[in-house]
């Protein structure tokens, strides 16, 4: 999970600090950028 959490939190980073919390609920093997910000605003909404 740890490659994850760090892809996440890079590509995070154009969202906002937030992500670093987010980066403790998403799970499974996200692998592209699209993927990644879909899932994003899944958990905000």
């Amino acid at each position: 999970i740890g490659k994850y959490c760090f892809e996440c939190c890079e590509a995070g980073k154009e969202f906002d600090s937030y992500i670093m919390e987010l980066c403790g609920k998403i799970t499974g093997h996200i692998n592209n950028i699209d993927s990644l910000k879909k899932k994003i605003e899944e958990i905000k909404n």
